[in-house]
C-alpha cells in the first residue's frame, strides 16, 4: 500500500471520520505539493490553518508550501508572521531562509539558517546553511562546512545524505551532489519526496542523471502523477513518515 492508496486512504478515512480535524488537512495537503498542483496544495493548507489558527506548524507549512510554489514574496511574508508570534520556532527559521536564499537576499537567509540551526540543535538544516554560505560567495565557509558534515557522516551511525547533496549542488559540485542524491535514495530519505518541485534543485534538473534518479524511484513502484513516490512509502508501516517529513521540514 503506497502513497497513492494507503496515504490517500488514510486522509480521507481520517477527514470522513473528523472533518474539523487540521492537522489532517495538513497532511493532505502534500499530495499535490508533489505533484506540483500548487493551487490545490494551497487549499488544503489553508483550510488546515483556517480550522487551527494557534497552530504554528500549520502556520509554517502555509509558507513552505508557497515557497515550493514559488511565491516567495508571500512565503517570507507568511514565514515572518510565525517568528512574530514564536521567535524560536525552528522551521520557520530555516524556511524563511531558504525563501531568501532564493531572492537572493544572502546574509539575510544566513542568519536565518545560522539561528534555525542552533534552535535544532541538530544535523538537519546544515546543507541549506552551506549552499546560502556558497551563494554568498563565501566558499571557505561553505566548504568547511561540508568537511564538518563530511566528518560527521563518518562518525555518526546516521547522516542524511541529502544534506551533504544540497550542499554539493550549492557548489556547483555535480558528480558529488548526484553521489549523495544516490545514497540519499539508497536509505530512502524522505526529502527526495520533494525533489521534483524543490527550487534549489534548478540546477540540476536538466542533467539525465536526475531523471534517472527519478525514473528509478518509479521502476521499483507505481508513480505518482511522474513523481516516483510510492518507493519510500511502500508499506502501511511507512505512512506515518509523510507527516515526519514535514515534521522536519523535509
Amino acid at each position: 500500500m503506497g502513497f497513492s492508496g494507503g496515504r490517500i486512504y488514510i486522509c480521507a478515512r481520517a477527514l470522513a471520520l473528523s472533518p474539523s480535524y487540521a492537522t489532517a488537512h495538513q497532511w493532505n495537503g502534500q499530495l499535490p505539493v508533489i505533484l506540483g498542483r500548487f493551487a490545490e496544495a494551497i487549499e488544503r493548507v489553508h483550510s488546515a490553518q483556517e480550522l487551527d489558527p494557534l497552530s504554528l506548524r500549520i502556520s509554517a507549512m502555509v509558507g513552505w508550501v508557497y515557497y515550493l510554489a514559488r511565491l516567495y514574496d508571500r512565503a517570507k511574508d507568511q514565514l515572518q508572521l510565525v517568528i512574530d508570534q514564536a521567535s524560536d520556532f525552528p522551521m520557520a527559521h530555516w524556511w524563511l531562509g531558504q525563501v531568501l536564499r532564493q531572492l537572493g537576499a544572502w546574509q539575510l537567509a544566513i542568519a536565518e539558517l545560522e539561528r534555525a540551526a542552533t534552535l535544532f540543535g541538530s544535523n538537519i538544516c546544515l546543507g541549506s546553511l552551506a549552499t546560502a554560505y556558497a551563494g554568498a560567495g563565501m566558499l571557505a565557509r561553505a566548504n568547511t562546512l561540508v568537511a564538518e558534515m563530511l566528518q560527521m557522516e563518518r562518525t555518526n551511525r546516521y547522516f542524511p545524505a541529502y544534506a551533504l547533496a544540497e550542499a554539493y549542488v550549492g557548489l556547483g559540485d555535480q558528480e558529488s551532489a548526484f553521489a549523495y542524491l544516490r545514497k540519499a535514495y539508497a536509505q530512502r530519505e524522505p526529502a527526495l519526496l520533494f525533489i521534483g518541485v524543490e527550487p534549489k534543485m534548478d540546477s540540476v534538473r536538466n542533467d539525465p542523471r536526475f531523471a534517472a534518479l527519478v525514473n528509478s524511484s518509479e521502476s521499483e513502484s507505481s508513480s505518482v502523477g511522474g513523481v516516483g513516490c510510492s518507493w519510500l512509502l511502500g508499506g502501511a508501516s511507512m505512512i506515518g513518515r509523510v507527516a515526519i517529513v514535514v515534521d522536519l521540514g523535509l
